[in-house]
């Protein structure tokens, strides 16, 4: 009868050689959840972008109204461009 010396149970695993590393499947999408993640990506990417346009156009607002001149518009979409 063969045993099984008990020190090989007490010590970790050791890694196994590259070549003897049986590789598992990788997870495939089917393409309805891959649409639905590309869907789900675009209306985040055009909420983040909405949101900007709507600061932005809302600055431009504000400094029409107050009857502001032209340096001072510039001043205020320069400003935007630099909080990105």
């Amino acid at each position: 009868m063969n045993t099984v010396p008990m020190e090989q149970f007490d010590q970790p695993d050791q890694p196994k050689p590259m070549n003897q590393v049986q590789r598992q499947p990788k997870p495939y999408l089917d393409s309805e959840h891959y649409r639905q993640m590309l869907v789900r990506d675009g209306e985040r990417r055009f909420q983040e972008w909405h949101t900007a346009f709507l600061e932005h156009q809302k600055t431009f607002r504000n400094a029409t109204q107050e009857g502001v001149g032209k340096a001072s518009l510039r001043d205020a979409a320069s400003q935007d461009n630099h909080q990105v």
